[in-house]
């Protein structure tokens, strides 16, 4: 039997690891691909430029044109990394909005415009077929 302290310390332990292992795999994913890993749920790849130029003013709620990390966090939750509201999640989202918008910012000013946006979403795809490739 474990005492109620130990056991606590040990639950803190596992959840200090666990957050670890996250904070690595969305690293680790981020390296991967041109459109964040943790994006990839939202289909921006298959999208025709309207809508893909759509998408992209839903998350640009200031109206600026431009997604900064407190935008980009709504991205992650569409994307169904996790549900916003719980405070792990909340401090993992905020990690991994700052990692998505620094992985598709260009010009690393920290916030992500239409053509950054578009180019990383043309960069990570994959045509069907060598003699096809994203519509400009």
């Amino acid at each position: 039997r474990i005492a109620p302290r130990r056991l606590r310390s040990t639950r803190s332990a596992r959840e200090a690891e666990a957050a670890t292992v996250s904070d690595d795999v969305v690293k680790q994913e981020l390296t991967l691909s041109n459109v964040p890993a943790p994006l990839a749920n939202l289909g921006l790849k298959y999208l025709e430029h309207d809508a893909l130029r759509a998408r992209f003013k839903s998350y640009d709620v200031n109206g600026d044109g431009r997604i900064d990390t407190t935008e980009a966090r709504q991205m992650l939750v569409d994307a169904g990394v996790c549900e916003s509201g719980d405070a792990d999640c909340d401090k993992f989202l905020a990690r991994s909005a700052a990692a998505v918008v620094a992985e598709m910012d260009s010009d690393g000013d920290g916030e992500v415009t239409w053509d950054e946006f578009k180019a990383a979403v043309d960069r990570d795809a994959e045509p069907v077929d060598a003699r096809v490739r994203p519509i400009a």
